[in-house]
């Protein structure tokens, strides 16, 4: 997934914010965008990436925890990402290092889960992703992501970004 040949940008936009009733967990609803090669054929490329699948680590920080992290399906339900294997993480850590006072934790699509909802503008995928985390920072928070196929490693190589979680309530 990491080939800039196919992949040539990789975006992440906040579209809303929100705090529970307690204010211990922020959920951050988003668009996440891939700006694909423009020689490929992006409904062939999208069959191949959903059957290929996809799995993302995110670096935050070390007292924090994500509790659920899903795309928009198809029939416009939530397609939860499941935690993946420690192998995943470990691959994370080697690939891209840890810093002080962060951690990775990756997530794998389900098997034989639909697939994505999307939009595609001028050879550029958008998916909505949202993520719920604990605890909340009291201001905005840059998580680095790394994400590719499923299969082989993040060693192989990943493509990155950072995405912006925006101090709740947003807009």
């Amino acid at each position: 997934m990491a080939d800039p040949a196919q992949y040539q940008g990789y975006s992440f936009r906040p579209r809303s914010a929100s705090l529970d009733g307690t204010g211990t967990l922020l959920t951050v609803t988003g668009t996440v965008r891939w700006r694909l090669a423009p020689d490929l054929d992006v409904d062939q490329h999208l069959t191949v990436w959903e059957q290929r699948s996809y799995k993302s680590g995110l670096t935050i920080g070390a007292d924090q925890n994500i509790v659920a992290l899903s795309y928009l399906g198809q029939s416009g339900k939530p397609i939860p990402m499941q935690p993946a294997p420690a192998a995943d993480v470990l691959d994370l850590e080697t690939s891209r290092g840890v810093q002080d006072g962060y951690k990775w934790v990756a997530f794998r699509r389900p098997a034989n889960a639909e697939s994505r909802a999307c939009t595609v503008i001028d050879g550029t995928v958008e998916f909505t992703v949202s993520l719920t985390i604990t605890p909340p920072r009291p201001d905005r928070q840059l998580i680095g992501v790394a994400s590719r196929h499923a299969t082989g490693s993040f060693v192989d190589g990943s493509t990155t970004s950072l995405w912006v979680l925006p101090r709740a309530p947003f807009p």
